[in-house]
């Protein structure tokens, strides 16, 4: 044998520093072994599903591209709403509001104007009748109807 050669495997020496060493990086290929194995196997799942996907969309996609477009196509159409008539509108009703109120004012006027009319003529006849007189001044205290009257 040559000179330098080792004949028994007791005579090799490895210090215990480089024998952890060893271990060491041998246990950290392990791990990112097992970590990329992991990742490759859920890569393979998800490009499994995006396929399933694919082939069970059957061209949606490209349905709701082109509806999507026509959408926005009909939208960039639209243009200024034209308000004119609605203005119009609202300026009749505005007129037919104040025409109404109006109205109202007069009627009221001319039934509070009735109702004092009235009442002045049932007291000219309650002040015509001696017993009229005499529920005048039971009433108000006054012959001739309330104070003022």
């Amino acid at each position: 044998m040559s000179d330098g050669a080792i004949d028994n495997l007791s005579d090799i020496k490895v210090s215990k520093v480089t024998l952890s060493f060893l271990c060491s990086l041998i246990g950290l290929a392990a791990f990112i072994t097992w970590n990329a194995s992991s990742i490759a196997n859920r890569i393979g799942e998800l490009e499994e599903t995006v396929i399933e996907m694919q082939q069970s969309n059957n061209g949606a996609d490209s349905q709701v591209l082109a509806r999507l477009d026509n959408l926005e196509r009909q939208i960039s159409g639209i243009g200024p709403v034209d308000t004119e008539d609605l203005e119009e509108d609202i300026l009749d009703l505005e007129e037919l509001v104040e025409e109404l109120q109006q109205r109202l004012d007069e009627d009221i006027s001319w039934q509070i104007n009735d109702i004092w009319w009235r009442t002045d003529v049932l007291i000219d006849v309650l002040n015509t009748r001696p017993w009229g007189e005499e529920l005048l001044r039971q009433y108000f205290g006054s012959p001739g109807g309330p104070p003022g009257w």
